[in-house]
């Protein structure tokens, strides 16, 4: 994983981040190019505690990100309008 994110492949490494906290995380990685993905590592504890693997979980949320950004440009333009047409009515 280190050498996919100096190959600037991933913006980030959450395995690395779950062996340094020894707790759950999660968070939001830019995948070279316009991917997004949300991913989630959880370390498996042996009987003493100490951490023997990381399971990460990935989630795809470019096409959900993408429909955020044009949602709050509808709700922008739907403001402007409703300033506009409350205008005329005066």
């Amino acid at each position: 994983m280190m050498e996919l994110v100096e190959e600037g492949l991933f913006d980030k490494n959450v395995s690395f981040e779950v062996l340094n906290r020894k707790t759950l995380m999660t968070t939001i990685q830019q995948i070279k190019g316009e991917k997004k993905i949300l991913r989630t590592g959880k370390p498996i504890l042996d009987d003493k505690g100490e951490i023997i693997f990381v399971v990460t979980n990935d989630r795809d949320i470019t096409e959900l990100d993408n429909l955020r950004s044009h949602f709050q440009k509808i709700q922008v333009l739907a403001k402007e309008y409703i300033s506009a047409c409350s205008i005329l009515l005066l």
